[in-house]
């Protein structure tokens, strides 16, 4: 008896295309562990193959820091599209750094809303240090309303209306992180933003609200109690030049927030008095950013008992940054309060810098040794020091050193 079989085979065009899905979702796993579209560079040289079906990922994650660069980028989507091409489609992130001068920094913004018209998938878009006005934002917001996750903007401070941009960037309702930075002072109450509805963004998590050049005025601050944040629970309070009529402000905002936090940063000054009005509102704190200024004897009276880690900004080569850190740590432990559920102190520095234990040992001996003695007296009450990479000062048995050695 013979039997047949039959060998179902694919067609060689189904075959390809599923090869090159394949190969697309091994590249993009790697531009995301390496976040170098470098990387993908280096294998599109190996083949044919390789650069047809990984040429996109060259396009996700785009950086531009002159208006040249802007300029030729989108005549490049403009001649593409002519033939029926859209590179900008494979954009997932957008990083505008402006120059120095503020004329083409000008000159640059003109060129955003171009090239946003191709960007129709855009999760990302930063440009911190660029005013942006409704110019850009009215654009960005038609291309990406829906599919931007992360957003980061310096917001214009020529235009007559605050109320209009806060307004456009309340329409980006799947935001997760945002960060929102204005040099509205107080001559520019005329902004109107009371007029601004509150933003409704359920997804939100992380929140920088900044005002890094003035003093903010009241209703930039009390406009978080119009919004509706549910999944918040990071917020980042850069203002650094905050009055105590400010913090004041600041009151019902963490009477709304605070007891969903679970990390707050805030950069103020001391006699803003912010750790008295606004720690006993957050009860559920698990971590405290302070950078700016070091800690009073004020916050480690008021510090939340649920705290357990705080992060503070040093600079070993400024004496007065060095002694500040030092006295902190002596209050501390003279306070010795009790309850409190700190465990980690964490140290760092201006980015892209990151403290270090073998960098303060070699450029600032002293304050090293100051430092030490300080670190060895609070992990005996159970608070450990950590540098920028999470590494404390070893106090283990001689036997088990060799486990460090690497």
């Amino acid at each position: 008896m013979r039997t047949s079989t039959r060998r179902s085979l694919m067609p060689p065009v189904i075959s390809r295309r599923m090869l090159d899905d394949v190969w697309r979702l091994v590249f993009e796993q790697l531009l995301a562990e390496s976040g170098s579209p470098g990387t993908i560079a280096q294998l599109l040289l190996v083949c044919k193959a390789w650069k047809a079906c990984g040429s996109s990922l060259l396009y996700r994650h785009l950086r531009f820091s002159g208006t040249a660069q802007l300029k030729a980028f989108y005549e490049h989507l403009f001649f593409h599209a002519n033939d029926g091409r859209y590179p900008g489609l494979s954009t997932h992130t957008l990083t505008i750094h402006p120059p120095a001068e503020g004329a083409l920094a000008l000159e640059l913004s003109s060129h955003v809303p171009r090239v946003l018209g191709y960007l129709h998938h855009l999760r990302t878009f930063e440009a911190p240090d660029l005013d942006i006005c409704s110019s850009i934002l009215e654009p960005l917001a038609v291309v990406a309303q829906r599919t931007l996750r992360e957003l980061s903007l310096t917001l214009c401070s020529s235009e007559s209306d605050g109320a209009i941009n806060l307004a456009l960037v309340s329409r980006f309702t799947g935001l997760k992180k945002l960060k929102v930075k204005v040099n509205w002072g107080a001559d520019s109450t005329v902004f109107a933003i009371g007029r601004a509805p509150g933003f409704r963004m359920p997804s939100l998590t992380s929140l920088c609200w900044s005002s890094p050049r003035v003093a903010p005025v009241a209703e930039f601050l009390l406009f978080l109690t119009r919004c509706d944040l549910p999944a918040l629970t990071s917020l980042d309070l850069n203002l650094p030049f905050l009055t105590a009529e400010g913090t004041v402000a600041l009151k019902p905002v963490f009477k709304k927030l605070g007891p969903q936090l679970r990390h707050l940063s805030y950069d103020a000054p001391d006699i803003a008095g912010l750790p008295e009005v606004v720690f006993p509102l957050v009860p559920n704190l698990q971590q405290l950013e302070v950078t700016g200024c070091a800690p009073s004897s004020e916050f480690i009276r008021t510090l939340p008992d649920t705290a357990e880690q705080i992060n503070l900004t040093v600079d070993y080569t400024f004496h007065g940054s060095t002694i500040t850190l030092l006295t902190f740590m002596e209050e501390w432990l003279v306070q010795n309060p009790s309850g409190t559920g700190l465990r980690r102190i964490q140290l760092m520095m201006q980015e892209p810098q990151r403290f270090n234990w073998h960098s303060v040992c070699s450029i600032a001996p002293t304050f090293a040794g100051q430092l030490i003695t300080a670190c060895i007296q609070l992990a005996g009450r159970g608070v450990h020091v950590l540098d920028g990479y999470g590494k404390t000062v070893l106090m283990v048995p001689y036997s088990r050193v060799h486990l460090y050695d690497h």
